[in-house]
C-alpha cells in the first residue's frame, strides 16, 4: 500500500491480546475492502493488529508516513479481537525517545530483571563446580570461573534483547515469543484513499473501548495535540479503575527520575515545571491538528460530550493533572514491581 501524505494524531497505537493462546490469529496481508469496492461505513468496521515483533523495530516510528521497510512491516496484520493496552502518543514528539521508552515497557524492563536474576541463581549454582574445579587442579584463582559465566550469559541474554529490533529484525529477539498485537494508525488503517482514512479515524473511539489499558506516552508535544488530549479525556471520563487501567510513560522520564523521588522521601507532592505548564494552560482552541477539518471533527465532538469546550479544558487541567501525578508515582515505582514480579516466579 502507498502511505497518503497526512497523519494522524492522536491516541494512534493499540495492543491486543489474544483471548486464547491456542489458537493463533491468520495475519492478513493488506487492507481488500477498497480494492473490493464498499462503501465507507465498511471501512474500518475490523481491527487489525500489528505483532509486537514487528512494532519493537526502530524503523517503524522514524516517521509517521512510513518507508520501504514500514510498508513490509506494516502488510503483516493479524484480525484483532480484545486489547490489552492502547498506547496514546504524539508523532510530532522525539522518535528515538518514543521508541526507547516503549520497548523498555513492553518487555525490556521485565526482560532485564529476569535475566539478572536468572544469571545470579545460575552463579551461585556453579559456585561449588569452581571450588570442585580449584582443588583438583590446584589452581589459585579459578573459583569464580564458572560463576562468572552464569553472569555472563545474563549480560548476553539482555544485549541479546537491545539489540533486537535496532541492529536487527526484533523477531530475531526475545519479541517473538509475546503473543501480543500492536494497533497502529499507519499501518491498520486503511491509507488507500481519504475516504478510507476518515473512516478508520472515525472509529478510533470504538477500538478505545475494546482496550482494558491505555499507555499514554507523555512527550512535550503530547497536549498540543488535540487528538490525543481528546482521546485520553474520553477514557479517564468513562473508565473508573484508572488506577489499574492508565499507565503514563514520559518520554522525559528516567533513572534520574526514581533518585528523585527517592531523595522526596517516596512523596511526590508535586510535578516538574514543565509538565504543570503542559496542563495549567491548556485549551483546546490552541491545540492543533494536522488537518482543518479534523480540528472541526474533533471540537464537534468535545461540545457533544462535555457540553461546552471550557468544561473540557477544565477537566484537563484538573482531572488529567491529578491522573498525571499518580501516573508518576507507578512510573518511578515500576522498578521495584517488576523486580518483586520475578522474585515471586521464580521463587513461588
Amino acid at each position: 500500500k502507498v502511505f497518503g501524505e497526512r497523519e494522524t494524531d492522536g491516541v494512534d497505537v493499540l495492543i491486543t491480546v489474544p483471548h486464547d493462546s491456542s489458537s493463533r490469529r491468520k495475519p492478513l496481508q493488506a487492507h481488500k475492502s477498497s480494492e473490493s469496492g464498499g462503501n465507507s461505513d465498511e471501512h474500518g468496521a475490523q481491527m487489525f493488529g500489528l505483532r509486537v515483533e514487528h512494532a519493537a523495530n526502530e524503523s517503524l516510528w522514524k516517521d509517521s508516513k512510513g518507508s520501504p521497510d514500514t510498508h513490509k512491516l506494516c502488510s503483516q496484520l493479524d484480525q484483532a479481537d480484545r486489547c490489552w493496552t492502547f498506547i496514546s502518543h504524539s508523532w510530532h514528539d522525539d522518535w528515538r525517545k518514543k521508541t526507547r521508552n516503549l520497548r523498555l515497557h513492553l518487555l525490556l524492563q521485565q526482560f532485564r530483571t529476569a535475566s539478572l536474576a536468572l544469571g545470579l541463581l545460575l552463579a551461585l549454582e556453579l559456585l561449588p563446580m569452581g571450588f570442585l574445579i580449584q582443588a583438583l587442579t590446584g589452581m589459585h584463582s579459578v573459583w569464580f570461573g564458572p560463576s562468572v559465566f552464569g553472569i555472563g550469559i545474563a549480560f548476553a541474554s539482555i544485549l541479546w534483547a537491545e539489540l533486537s529490533g535496532k541492529v536487527f529484525p526484533a523477531k530475531y529477539g526475545p519479541w517473538r515469543w509475546v503473543e501480543s498485537t500492536v494497533w497502529l494508525d499507519k499501518c491498520c488503517i486503511d491509507q488507500a484513499s481519504d475516504e478510507t482514512k476518515q473512516a478508520g479515524i472515525a472509529r478510533l473511539e470504538q477500538y478505545l473501548e475494546r482496550c482494558d489499558s491505555v499507555t499514554v506516552m507523555l512527550g512535550k508535544t503530547y497536549f498540543e495535540r488535540l487528538w490525543c488530549t481528546y482521546e485520553l479525556a474520553c477514557f479517564c471520563k468513562k473508565r473508573k479503575d484508572l488506577n489499574t487501567s492508565l499507565r503514563f510513560v514520559s518520554l522525559e522520564w528516567g533513572w534520574w527520575t526514581n533518585i528523585q523521588y527517592a531523595m522526596q522521601g517516596f512523596d511526590m507532592k508535586q510535578l516538574e515545571e514543565w509538565e504543570e505548564e503542559l496542563l495549567s494552560n491548556y485549551s483546546c482552541r490552541n491545540a492543533k491538528c494536522f488537518m482543518p477539518k479534523d480540528r472541526a471533527t474533533v471540537l464537534g465532538k468535545i461540545r457533544d460530550e462535555w457540553g461546552t469546550e471550557e468544561k473540557f479544558d477544565k477537566f484537563v487541567q484538573t482531572r488529567l493533572k491529578e491522573l498525571l501525578m499518580q501516573g508518576k508515582r507507578r512510573f518511578v515505582m515500576r522498578p521495584f514491581s517488576k523486580i518483586s514480579e520475578t522474585l515471586t516466579l521464580l521463587f513461588y
